[in-house]
């Protein structure tokens, strides 16, 4: 089901998949990988100081919203899959580090 127009502004158009910048608290500028939105909260993680099995709990409002990861619903169930913490967390390291590394192509903006 699409969503509505009413879920878009409750979760402030966030989705799982998502690349966001936290603004606030000891972690502001950091980037994080959007694990699941529960308004007005989301779940984010990235793979170092917020593990994938232990996501930071941040809300909405102290967010930035970067870009979406191609083809994150994929990439974050086989992350899912791996079942050794260690090369789990590596992998989300890396999928966050490539969405930045093509951010950083695209230039400002």
């Amino acid at each position: 089901m699409a969503p509505t127009l009413f879920d878009a502004l409750r979760t402030r158009g966030l989705a799982v998949g998502d690349v966001v910048l936290s603004l606030a608290g000891h972690d502001a500028g950091r980037p994080f990988v959007v694990l699941a939105v529960e308004p007005p909260f989301a779940r984010l993680a990235d793979g170092g100081a917020r593990p994938y099995a232990k996501p930071k709990r941040k809300r909405l409002s102290h967010v930035r919203p970067v870009g979406r990861i191609a083809g994150a619903e994929e990439a974050l169930a086989r992350i899912a899959a791996i079942r050794d913490g260690p090369a789990r967390e590596a992998a989300l390291r890396g999928l966050l580090a490539g969405f930045l590394e093509e951010k950083g192509k695209e230039g400002p903006g």
